[in-house]
């Protein structure tokens, strides 16, 4: 259902905290080896998916590296 697209799960509450409190942008893997520090049984596939959701919400900006390696950096809201 379209609902599903937009819902909070932990992982993406997860994901947005880790790109909140990193020092600049990171890469998926980067994201993914410090996520399953703390949620062990959390797949890979899950982070790419989680961060394309994000993306399309506008939480998450991407960008690419001269290698073609994509970057994540949260979007901060306008205050």
């Amino acid at each position: 259902m379209a609902a599903e697209k937009t819902r909070n799960t932990k992982q993406k509450q997860l994901i947005l905290d880790i790109l909140q409190n990193a020092a600049g942008p990171l890469t998926a893997g980067d994201i993914y080896a410090r996520a399953v520090e703390r949620q062990p049984t959390l797949a890979k596939s899950t982070v790419y998916r989680n961060l394309e959701s994000l993306r399309e919400r506008g939480e998450v900006s991407h960008g690419l590296l001269e290698n073609g390696e994509s970057l994540y950096q949260a979007v901060q809201p306008h205050e």
